[in-house]
């Protein structure tokens, strides 16, 4: 377990969810992975086994759900080398493009897709600006 989802997670067993709440306001890019999170549980929500994920890499939609539940799960917990890999599979005629192209979802994806950009972005000029501080030990 890293020690960004420790500490999240100890947070959130020994405070009321305002606390909670009040806490990870204060974390700069929380807001935004939680966002991500949401965006990838609605390309979730898109997809089942019978899923065509050929053209993405996988073999079936099982094999690809398996690979995007454990990316929501690092996402909710801020982890910053899952949000680099995700952009490249937002990244045009990629993993997630191909998907939604071989599924009947292309508008929608594109949606979302710049949604994820806007974040990505965000996030990345935040940690920057905070000269990369590790939040989570400070406290």
């Amino acid at each position: 377990m890293t020690t960004r989802k420790k500490t999240l997670t100890k947070l959130y067993e020994k405070s009321d969810a305002e606390t909670y709440k009040l806490f990870v306001d204060k974390i700069p890019f929380y807001i935004d992975f939680q966002k991500i999170k949401h965006i990838l549980e609605t390309i979730k929500s898109w997809t089942i086994d019978e899923t065509d994920t050929v053209w993405a890499g996988y073999d079936n939609g099982n094999e690809f759900l398996m690979d995007l539940n454990a990316d929501i799960e690092k996402i909710k917990f801020c982890d910053f080398d899952t949000l680099d890999k995700l952009n490249m599979e937002f990244a045009p005629t990629s993993t997630f493009q191909e998907i939604s192209l071989s599924n009947g979802w292309a508008d929608e994806y594109i949606k979302l897709a710049e949604q994820f950009d806007k974040l990505y972005v965000n996030i990345k000029s935040q940690k920057t600006t905070e000269n990369k501080k590790e939040w989570w030990k400070f406290w």
